[in-house]
Protein backbone atom coordinates (compact mmCIF):
# COMPACT_ATOMS: atom_id res chain seq x y z
CA UNK A 1 0.00 0.00 0.00
CA UNK A 2 1.37 3.24 -1.03
CA UNK A 3 1.11 6.35 1.75
CA UNK A 4 -0.71 9.01 0.62
CA UNK A 5 0.04 12.34 1.76
CA UNK A 6 -1.73 15.70 1.74
CA UNK A 7 -0.79 18.25 -0.54
CA UNK A 8 -0.82 22.60 0.15
CA UNK A 9 0.53 25.18 -2.14
CA UNK A 10 2.70 28.07 0.22
CA UNK A 11 -0.10 30.13 1.52
CA UNK A 12 -3.25 30.19 3.52
CA UNK A 13 -4.67 27.11 4.63
CA UNK A 14 -7.44 28.19 7.33
CA UNK A 15 -8.60 31.45 6.88
CA UNK A 16 -9.78 33.47 10.10
CA UNK A 17 -13.38 33.62 8.80
CA UNK A 18 -13.93 30.93 11.76
CA UNK A 19 -12.52 33.45 13.98
CA UNK A 20 -11.29 32.43 17.48
CA UNK A 21 -12.67 28.45 16.45
CA UNK A 22 -9.55 28.43 13.74
CA UNK A 23 -7.74 26.97 16.30
CA UNK A 24 -9.35 23.58 17.13
CA UNK A 25 -9.95 23.65 13.15
CA UNK A 26 -5.65 23.27 12.92
CA UNK A 27 -6.03 20.65 15.65
CA UNK A 28 -8.92 18.88 13.67
CA UNK A 29 -6.94 19.16 10.44
CA UNK A 30 -4.14 17.81 12.81
CA UNK A 31 -6.11 14.79 14.12
CA UNK A 32 -7.33 14.04 10.45
CA UNK A 33 -3.74 14.05 9.36
CA UNK A 34 -2.62 11.46 11.83
CA UNK A 35 -1.59 13.61 14.33
CA UNK A 36 -1.90 11.64 18.08
CA UNK A 37 -1.23 14.39 20.63
CA UNK A 38 0.83 13.39 23.37
CA UNK A 39 -1.15 14.49 26.38
CA UNK A 40 -4.62 13.61 25.82
CA UNK A 41 -6.44 10.99 23.94
CA UNK A 42 -7.74 11.47 20.41
CA UNK A 43 -11.07 10.65 21.07
CA UNK A 44 -10.87 13.21 24.24
CA UNK A 45 -9.38 15.60 22.41
CA UNK A 46 -12.44 15.47 19.51
CA UNK A 47 -15.05 15.76 22.29
CA UNK A 48 -13.09 18.82 23.59
CA UNK A 49 -12.91 20.04 20.23
CA UNK A 50 -16.24 19.63 19.84
CA UNK A 51 -17.55 21.52 23.24
CA UNK A 52 -14.77 24.32 22.41
CA UNK A 53 -16.86 24.69 18.88
CA UNK A 54 -20.63 24.09 20.35
CA UNK A 55 -20.52 24.41 24.16
CA UNK A 56 -22.84 27.21 25.48
CA UNK A 57 -21.22 27.02 28.88
CA UNK A 58 -18.85 29.81 29.29
CA UNK A 59 -16.65 27.32 31.77
CA UNK A 60 -17.06 24.23 29.45
CA UNK A 61 -15.76 26.82 26.94
CA UNK A 62 -12.35 28.12 28.61
CA UNK A 63 -11.36 24.87 29.90
CA UNK A 64 -11.36 23.28 26.62
CA UNK A 65 -9.71 26.45 25.59
CA UNK A 66 -7.05 25.75 27.91
CA UNK A 67 -6.27 22.16 26.48
CA UNK A 68 -6.67 23.42 23.01
CA UNK A 69 -4.14 26.20 23.53
CA UNK A 70 -1.47 23.81 25.15
CA UNK A 71 -1.47 21.46 21.94
CA UNK A 72 -1.27 24.10 19.43
CA UNK A 73 2.31 24.24 18.84
CA UNK A 74 2.50 20.33 18.89
CA UNK A 75 -0.19 20.05 15.96
CA UNK A 76 1.45 22.69 14.21
CA UNK A 77 4.68 20.91 14.28
CA UNK A 78 3.24 17.33 13.47
CA UNK A 79 2.13 19.25 10.82
CA UNK A 80 5.30 20.94 9.41
CA UNK A 81 7.39 17.16 10.12
CA UNK A 82 5.15 15.89 7.75
CA UNK A 83 3.52 17.92 5.52
CA UNK A 84 5.49 21.26 4.86
CA UNK A 85 8.07 21.25 1.63
CA UNK A 86 11.32 21.53 2.59
CA UNK A 87 12.35 25.15 3.97
CA UNK A 88 8.81 26.03 4.71
CA UNK A 89 6.26 25.70 7.76
CA UNK A 90 3.02 26.07 9.50
CA UNK A 91 2.51 28.73 11.61
CA UNK A 92 -0.08 31.53 12.37
CA UNK A 93 -0.06 35.56 10.81
CA UNK A 94 -3.16 37.61 11.44
CA UNK A 95 -5.56 34.82 13.02
CA UNK A 96 -4.68 32.61 9.80
CA UNK A 97 -2.89 29.22 9.44
CA UNK A 98 -0.34 29.66 7.20
CA UNK A 99 2.01 27.50 4.96
CA UNK A 100 5.09 29.72 4.02
CA UNK A 101 8.97 29.43 3.52
CA UNK A 102 11.07 30.24 5.60
CA UNK A 103 12.19 33.54 3.96
CA UNK A 104 8.23 34.44 4.38
CA UNK A 105 8.62 34.17 8.23
CA UNK A 106 11.63 36.52 8.17
CA UNK A 107 9.84 38.92 6.42
CA UNK A 108 7.22 39.50 8.80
Amino acid sequence: MTETKAVWELGCVLDGHRGWRITADTLMLALQCGWTPSTIGTAELRAVLLTYVDSDDTQQTIEAAEIISELDDEALTYLTEHFAPENASFGWHDGELMLWSSESWEEI
